[in-house]
């Protein structure tokens, strides 16, 4: 197939050529240094006149191809939008199917569908809005009513939950505690929990080592051996939950330090109470690093004698 076009960027070519060859002429006749054999009025007006015929033919194509490039790139424009508007359509769609999923799960008691559907929004509304053109469409198509109201069913979501996780912790609940851990995970409060966690567990520890160390009749290295033994049951009961529901937030590593800086605390302030008494002081000195191992092996699990 031939086109008009064709025979314009041919001219534009051989335009080009005659141009060069032109200014070559010009400019090797410049080069001998010979003004009185060099017709240089013929040399220039050859140059500039192919150059003139080398920019009329350019601007013959481009008169030509000029519209032409114009109205694709109008229609280059319009497709653009029309894409990006069925985009946004989409997204609308799915966030207003979200919604209503997440709403309908969370009235039927559906938690685990219901936090689900609240993640899938909060993260498609959240790169969907990171255009502020397109945040303006999507807040406009959405609605102000829905948005508010996934914001309120996510927030009572949270607030059951959370519930719900503090009555498993303190009745011991694994089952409950595994139940509600990851839906806490998704909603981004994994650490959350792991703090809530350990502030029941200081609670216990607290009133365990209190009760361990509260008979006057004891001796301070007595109590201490105590001391530790009571710590021990603490993590052998709390230590496998811990690790099962909230081992990938390192809620295990950090009661294990909770744990250890609460034993030292009390520990030490025995020690500084028998300070005056030698004997009581070799006797902790003896004994304190064997408990310690003990505590160590008790938090892996391991069995001691």
């Amino acid at each position: 197939t031939h086109f008009p076009m064709d025979d314009d960027e041919a001219a534009v070519k051989e335009a080009m050529r005659r141009r060069d060859e032109a200014a070559q002429a010009f400019d090797e006749a410049l080069a001998e240094g010979a003004p009185a054999t060099v017709n240089w009025p013929s040399l220039f007006e050859a140059a500039s006149k192919e150059a003139r015929r080398c920019d009329n033919a350019v601007s013959k194509i481009l008169e030509v191809a000029g519209p032409t490039t114009e109205e694709l790139r109008a229609l280059d424009a319009k497709l653009e939008e029309c894409t990006q508007s069925i985009d946004i359509h989409q997204k609308v769609e799915i966030l207003q199917s979200h919604s209503r999923e997440c709403m309908s799960a969370y009235q039927q008691q559906n938690y685990t569908v219901a936090t689900s559907k609240a993640v899938l929004f909060s993260k498609l509304y959240k790169s969907s809005t990171a255009d502020e053109t397109a945040a303006k469409r999507i807040d406009e198509m959405v609605g102000e009513r829905t948005l508010s109201l996934q914001e309120r069913t996510k927030a009572s979501l949270i607030e059951l939950l959370l519930k719900d996780y503090n009555e498993g912790i303190e009745s011991a609940n694994l089952q409950e505690i595994c139940r509600v851990v990851p839906l806490l995970g998704d909603l981004d409060l994994a650490g959350e929990a792991v703090g809530l966690y350990l502030k029941f567990v200081k609670d216990v520890l607290g009133g365990e080592l209190s009760e361990a160390t509260g008979s006057s009749a004891d001796a301070p290295a007595a109590k201490v051996a105590k001391v530790f033994n009571a710590a021990g049951t603490v993590l052998r009961h709390h230590l496998p939950m811990v690790s099962q529901a909230l081992g990938a937030a390192e809620g295990d590593r950090r009661l294990l330090q909770l744990v250890h800086l609460e034993v030292e605390r009390k520990v030490l302030t025995l020690i500084s109470e028998m300070s005056g008494d030698l004997e009581d002081l070799k006797t902790v000195a003896t004994f304190v690093p064997q408990l310690e191992d003990d505590l160590v092996r008790w938090g892996k699990g391991e069995a001691v004698d």
